[in-house]
């Protein structure tokens, strides 16, 4: 589960849709926070509804908020979700494809030095 970092009085979208729809985005190639909010408003009214949305959040909304989101719990909730769509086809493991570029999205801390 990931936390949601938004006080919650502010929260005109639910944390759930947002990443649903961050993760259409990225899977279809969406490059940046704009994109995703490009994608997102592309989306018809039913589509946001099976997302979990009554509107789609503009870039700034997204934006504001991967940068509070913490990167630990948002690939620990990724790595969680792929490992449970493990698939086997003729006797190999198939992994869905990686992860990573939800994590560039959320804010990182810089390198520990040592």
């Amino acid at each position: 589960m990931v936390p949601d970092p938004r006080d919650l009085r502010g929260g005109r979208y639910p944390l759930a849709g947002v990443l649903a729809v961050t993760v259409c985005a990225v899977r279809t190639g969406a490059p940046s926070f704009a994109a995703i909010a490009e994608f997102g408003l592309d989306l018809g009214a039913g589509q946001l509804a099976r997302l979990g949305l009554e509107r789609a959040a503009v870039e700034s909304t997204v934006r504001k908020l991967f940068g509070r989101l913490g990167a630990r719990a948002l690939d620990a909730a990724l790595t969680v979700f792929a490992w449970c769509r493990v698939r086997g086809i003729e006797g190999r493991r198939v992994l869905p494809s990686t992860t990573r570029p939800f994590v560039v999205l959320a804010r990182k801390r810089p390198p520990r030095r040592i």
